[in-house]
């Protein structure tokens, strides 16, 4: 556990995730979700920026911020001098989608279709999002879904919230 109480602790610990061994950094990841909630987003962050190609260091940070994955993917895609791992990004918009949180999603959609982000993260993106969304002609399981998928009514539902008129 971090103490949100004793920062120098805290502080010591994030400093570590620059270390030149990947174990330490590693951990570092792993205990950032140990931090109150609202420090845990600027460190994972970080992390992602400069080790977003370890799926393990990745899959780590996500692990660490449960229900922060939108917050993150948004920190990871600001505009900055350093470029992001599409890995990351995949592994994080896969989170979000399996979160099922369906205006979070739409907006990630929307980050899809945005032309002003670069074609490999928009595909990215997209990856992640149909990593969690059944395929055609999965085996279903109870509700008629992909088994181990996530109900997004009016996304993975055809015509679950809107009704809309084909042609």
């Amino acid at each position: 556990y971090l103490p949100s109480a004793n920062a120098s602790i805290t502080k010591s610990v994030l400093a570590l995730a620059s270390d030149k061994n990947w174990n330490v950094r590693r951990q570092v990841a792993a205990s950032i979700g140990e931090l109150p909630a609202p420090a845990r987003n600027e460190p994972a962050i970080q992390l992602l920026k400069k080790f977003g190609g370890d799926p393990m260091m990745v899959d780590a940070v996500i692990s660490s911020v449960p229900g922060a994955e939108e917050a993150v993917l948004t920190g990871v895609l600001q505009a900055d001098s350093e470029p992001v791992a599409a890995d990351a990004v995949t592994a994080l918009a896969a989170a979000v989608t399996r979160g099922g949180d369906v205006p979070a999603i739409q907006r990630l959609l929307a980050l899809v279709a945005d032309d002003k982000q670069p074609a490999p993260i928009r595909l990215a993106l997209v990856q992640g999002v149909d990593k969690v969304l059944p395929t055609a002609g999965a085996p279903t399981g109870r509700g008629g879904r992909a088994a181990g998928t996530v109900a997004l009514a009016g996304l993975s539902t055809p015509g679950a919230g809107e009704s809309f008129t084909p042609g």
